[in-house]
């Protein structure tokens, strides 16, 4: 894909609408769909003249219009920090339990103390401590009957870390693949696999999700389906 995306950009570049064609006039008076500068003119000039408004009629300026997006944040440009890694963090400094999720619920003041540490560093994007939460990996330590309980604690958790801040940050509800418990389980039965674990995280109130260190490209989609099938996030 990527490489047909690139002999179709250079194929336009030859043709007279190309690149080399852009002018002021193009950029005025554009064909629809057609969007020809990053800014304003070909020089990416992103102000606006104001020719139009002098010191006669500026007071009668006013909002155009406005769309509520739902959130007490702003719409932001700049990127978003997100939190550093869970699993090592919390398997040392809860070295009892025998997975880092497991956290959750035998050493729960650890994993908000993480939590809020990565807040107070920064961060805007804390994850549950759920990465590796899904059945097949929490049967291979005999706590897979601890499902639902796991997942909803890591929600609550990075809730109370988020009370405790005292900051707005988002909560990811951090979904890891299966690994070597996944080989030779059908993709029909990952997604559903998937589909569990993230119907306990959207069910207690995780922002967004974050589908993450994937190697295989079949298992990323059946976890993005999965996602998809049982939220709306």
């Amino acid at each position: 894909i990527i490489v047909s995306a690139a002999m179709v950009l250079l194929l336009g570049g030859c043709g007279k609408t190309g690149p080399a064609a852009v002018d002021a006039a193009r950029i005025g008076n554009p064909a629809p769909g057609d969007w020809l500068s990053y800014g304003r003119t070909y020089d990416e000039q992103r102000y606006s003249p104001l020719d139009r408004i002098t010191d006669q009629n500026v007071a009668e300026l006013g909002l155009a219009w406005s769309f509520d997006l739902g959130a007490s944040r702003g719409a932001e440009a700049t990127p978003l920090v997100a939190d550093g890694g869970m699993g090592v963090l919390v398997s040392s400094a809860a070295p009892r339990v025998r997975i880092p999720e497991e956290a959750n619920l035998r050493a729960p003041e650890t994993v908000v103390k993480l939590h809020v540490g990565f807040i107070q560093a920064g961060a805007d994007v804390i994850e549950t401590n759920t990465f590796g939460a899904n059945r097949p990996k929490l049967a291979a330590s005999y706590i897979e009957d601890e499902l639902h309980a796991i997942n909803s604690s890591a929600v609550k958790l990075a809730r109370e870390a988020r009370e405790i801040s005292g900051r707005d940050v988002f909560i990811a509800g951090s979904i890891g693949p299966l690994g070597e418990t996944g080989r030779g389980v059908a993709a029909a039965e990952r997604t559903e696999i998937f589909a569990e674990q993230a119907a306990v995280l959207e069910g207690r109130g995780v922002d967004l999700f974050a589908v993450e260190t994937f190697f295989e490209l079949e298992e990323l989609e059946a976890a993005i389906g999965g996602v998809r099938s049982v939220t709306s996030l």
